[in-house]
């Protein structure tokens, strides 16, 4: 494995730890972030949206593929018919810590590589 391949190993793992989280519909925080996309769950269709508004009787928002300036694009749907929502989040805490395990991890390999050359 060479120097360049380690190096990219460690930014693939540190920069692609997503964690993702379920929320009732209640926990999530509104005004959404409009950069922030929600996978929502409605009778086994799955569907991603942005700028996401969420009221007493329904969820409304724009299609991860349309740009955010679409109104027409906008799509409501009934707030009891949806069965649950998920947003990724990047925690960077949790990130620094992946990265600084994987980083320790292949101190050894990286090393034993040097010492070989």
């Amino acid at each position: 494995m060479t120097r360049a391949r380690i190096l990219i190993v460690l930014g693939l793992v540190t920069g692609c730890s997503t964690w993702q989280t379920t929320a009732d519909l209640d926990q999530v925080p509104m005004p959404a972030d409009s950069t922030k996309t929600f996978d929502l769950w409605e009778g086994g269709e799955h569907r991603k949206l942005r700028a996401l508004a969420i009221d007493a009787d329904s969820i409304r928002g724009i299609p991860a593929d349309h740009p955010l300036s679409c109104d027409s694009c906008q799509v409501s749907l009934p707030r009891t018919a949806v069965d649950s929502i998920r947003s990724t989040t990047t925690d960077p805490g949790e990130t620094a810590i992946m990265g600084i395990v994987v980083a320790v991890l292949l101190f050894p390999v990286y090393f034993i590589m040097m010492m070989s050359d």
